[in-house]
């Protein structure tokens, strides 16, 4: 992106390269690659994470995952009191607590019924509609968010029964796992790829191929093996 930008090597080509512009509210200044914001945020997580982990007290794995949430609320309310909403939504360290949320579901995973994602999905779709109603005047902004949370509870969902009961539909089970190993590298690689098929006038319908052909690739060829590598973690 800093390339097609012509931002390689300039000041905040570094910001970027080491994950510390959205420390400060001084992101905005030529934010030329503004998705950036939640790579940030997963990268310092895995480096402070880890640090938790050690030095919190005795206790089970998700016993410390509440307390490290506990922690990232209350960091983030007393942030809130000397920034504004738009950088707490973005902001590197007041993230922490939305991804130990993800990760204490994965630890309870298996312990989650499609009745129980079912009901989260219309809590979520609701507490997001009143936000943008009472918070919001982009009411196409709401439809965008909400339209893209459905269908991620349904592709969830989906898997979800797969695990428990094999879905006879090979083609819809195949597109479900397509859409969910391939969503994360879809979302890095479609703002580089948006930014050089605006200067080539590229259609949408071949964006969208070259943004695919990208993310499979990515996937195959570089999640996966990283994938592999992780250890295995335990609720207990």
């Amino acid at each position: 992106m800093a390339l097609i930008t012509y931002n390689f090597a300039s000041p905040q080509f570094f910001k970027y390269l080491f994950f510390y512009n959205f420390l400060t509210k001084e992101y905005t200044i030529n934010d030329f690659y503004p998705i950036s914001w939640s790579l940030a945020a997963e990268e310092y997580y895995y480096l402070i994470f880890p640090l938790f982990m050690l030095l919190c007290p005795g206790g089970s794995l998700l016993k410390k995952v509440g307390i490290f949430i506990g922690a990232g609320l209350a960091f983030k309310i007393g942030f809130a009191f000397f920034h504004d909403q738009a950088f707490i939504r973005i902001g590197t360290l007041t993230r922490f607590d939305s991804i130990g949320i993800g990760f204490l579901c994965f630890l309870l995973k298996d312990r989650f019924t499609i009745k129980h994602m079912a009901v989260a999905a219309v809590v979520g779709l609701i507490a997001t509609a009143l936000h943008y109603r009472y918070h919001s005047s982009a009411s196409v902004l709401f439809f965008m968010y909400a339209l893209n949370f459905g269908f991620g509870v349904v592709c969830a969902m989906a898997f979800q029964r797969e695990k428990r009961a094999p879905c006879s539909n090979a083609a819809f089970r195949w597109v479900s796992n397509l859409i969910g190993s391939t969503s994360y590298a879809v979302y890095v690689v479609h703002l580089p790829v948006l930014a050089i098929a605006a200067k080539a006038h590229i259609d949408l319908v071949t964006y969208m191929v070259i943004v695919l052909t990208l993310s499979v690739a990515i996937h195959q060829y570089f999640e996966r093996p990283l994938l592999a590598m992780r250890p295995k973690y335990r609720s207990k």
